[in-house]
């Protein structure tokens, strides 16, 4: 009887006209001898069935009915952290709610709700989903819909947040991101550097290219911040406590003592205990392709919320910034690679390309601090060589090799390229912390939301 009354509900669900999958037909191995049985316009349902479907119908209609009067208001006030926390709750309904499917019933709330909302409410919305877990359903499907014959004047912000949350939810539909894109044009003398980056990086992120409204990203600086770096690392290189290993064709720094020893344990223990080490990855060429053979290593990340919420990883990405006269935020979140036995990273440069898409969110690294976390004994290898001065690092604990990614005059600088030689000893591990100094801020926890 709880089968029936499900399909029941899935069918009436259908005639109320949500977004579901076709109902199941099955596969045409009938011949002529066998002739089809369908129920016709002509037949009716057992009176016992059609009193069921009556009350299905009348609930279904109660629940989409609630749903409305509760997320109006959160609507007309487009708060995004209240629909959220709101979408939240009423995903938790899914696990006890067993009879009658939920996410069909957001869809057909929605559907009386989105087209006549403005257009910075469907923006509210799509956000406040992603951030409630909603990632399926007919409720993007909505969402869709609205943006192809709702508003039309939607603002540069409303279209970069829109573009976020399908990339968010990897809903990839050539004809949503058409829409935006056109729509994006329209309106994109307006638009700010902060708007166009997200919808680029998200609109990239999907496979839908941006650079006939905005050109192609661009893997340069502003000059003037790539001479005050430069000026920076020259002060520096003249303190003592630095060894400036070379001058030309880029400064190159070492610090010996960056970090104490008890911090760099500390590192190493805080990726081992929340199990954050995975294999290393690096991405190259126009297409983005994952090229796993150039590097071996295994890397933990101290990603969101790490870097906002840690005192010791917030305190290192401060020194880093003060390092080089830059803010804290254009500090990318740590990252530890680890190297055993046999493991390397070849040549290679920490500079990004204009063919990587995440540039236009991420920006550019313009400098690297590259802090040892260990001493490697004579002879295991592990030194961090670069071709271009003829000349290597030796990994030991605490020290930093600081250098430059770009030229004085803010271009990515090839002569940078450097490589980490293969550890050569068993049961030797080289830990080095990569800390990565960008050109703008790294997005935090409410990039996205902006104050909303």
């Amino acid at each position: 009887m709880a089968r029936r009354r499900s399909l029941l509900a899935l069918l009436l669900l259908g005639h109320l006209g949500s977004v579901l999958v076709p109902p199941w037909r099955p596969a045409e191995r009938r011949t002529a001898q066998r002739p089809r049985t369908a129920l016709g316009a002509s037949q009716t349902l057992p009176p016992r069935l059609q009193r069921s479907e009556e009350q299905l119908k009348e609930r279904v209609a109660s629940y989409v009915n609630a749903l409305q009067r509760e997320m109006l208001p959160l609507l007309e006030r487009s708060k995004m952290e209240g629909l959220a926390r709101f979408l939240h709750n009423f995903v938790k309904l899914k696990s006890r709610k067993k009879l009658l499917p939920l996410h069909p019933m957001l869809g057909l709330a929605l559907r009386s709700l989105l087209p006549n909302a403005p257009s910075e409410t469907v923006a509210v919305t799509s956000l406040a989903l992603c951030y409630a877990g909603v990632r399926e359903g007919s409720a993007w499907q909505e969402l869709a819909k609205t943006i192809a014959s709702g508003p039309h004047s939607f603002s540069p912000r409303a279209l970069a947040e829109l573009a976020w949350s399908f990339s968010e939810v990897r809903y990839a539909h050539q004809g949503v991101f058409a829409t935006l894109l056109r729509k994006m044009d329209g309106v994109k003398q307006m638009a700010n550097d902060q708007e166009r980056s997200v919808f680029c990086w998200a609109s990239g992120n999907l496979g839908f290219n941006c650079s006939q409204i905005f050109g192609p990203p661009t893997a340069n600086v502003d000059p003037q911040l790539a001479q005050s770096l430069f000026q920076r690392l020259s002060a520096l290189g003249q303190q003592s406590g630095f060894q400036c290993l070379s001058r030309d064709p880029f400064p190159l720094l070492r610090r010996q003592q960056a970090l104490p020893p008890d911090v760099c344990a500390e590192l190493i223990r805080k990726a081992d205990q929340e199990g954050l080490w995975q294999n290393s990855t690096v991405v190259g060429g126009s297409r983005q392709v994952v090229m796993n053979n150039i590097r071996t290593s295994a890397t933990a990340t101290f990603n969101l919320p790490h870097h906002e919420e840690d005192e010791l990883l917030y305190g290192i990405r401060s020194w880093a910034a003060q390092l080089l006269g830059l803010p804290t935020d254009f500090v990318e979140p740590l990252q530890i690679a680890r190297y055993s036995c046999g493991q390397e990273y070849k040549r290679h440069f920490d500079w990004r390309s204009a063919n990587f898409n995440g540039i236009w969110i991420f920006g550019q690294r313009v400098a690297t601090i590259l802090v040892y976390l260990k001493t490697l004994p004579a002879g295991a290898g592990g030194e961090t060589e670069f071709n271009q001065l003829n000349l290597q690092v030796t990994p030991v604990e605490g020290t930093a090799a600081i250098w430059p990614n770009v030229d004085v005059a803010g271009c990515p600088n090839v002569a940078t390229s450097h490589l980490a030689k293969p550890v050569l000893q068993d049961g030797v591990v080289k830990y080095a912390l990569n800390i990565w100094i960008t050109n703008k801020p790294y997005p935090n926890r409410t990039w996205i939301g902006w104050g909303r």
